[in-house]
């Protein structure tokens, strides 16, 4: 069985980023530098998932989910988090809107 994942990751310090994937938890990924951040925005989206059982009978789940963006300098936008819970979305990237001094702009409202 193979297990992966996918994502983010920021060094503050050295001020740069990688898109990765993880395979038995070790993270392939280029790090590229920061030149600048515009903003960080949280979106609300409805996703829908269909489903079929062995008797061929569909069912589709259909919940919102809570994905923040980091919109770079350059134009170049990049997922950050996603959750169902738009308050563990928020406490997840005020850390990396700090370092920034941005504010995360909810466009959920």
């Amino acid at each position: 069985m193979l297990t992966g994942y996918s994502g983010c990751e920021f060094d503050l310090t050295s001020n740069s980023y990688r898109e990765y994937n993880s395979f038995f938890r070790i993270r392939f990924g280029k790090w590229k530098d920061i030149q600048g951040v515009d903003k960080i925005y949280v979106n609300k989206i409805k996703s829908s998932q269909k489903m079929y059982s062995r008797a061929n009978v569909s069912t589709t789940l259909k919940e919102y989910v809570y994905k923040c963006f980091i919109k770079f300098s350059d134009g170049e936008k990049l997922l950050l988090t996603q959750n169902k819970r738009k308050n563990n979305v928020l406490k997840e990237v005020q850390p990396i809107a700090k370092s920034y001094g941005l504010e995360v702009i909810d466009n959920t409202i």
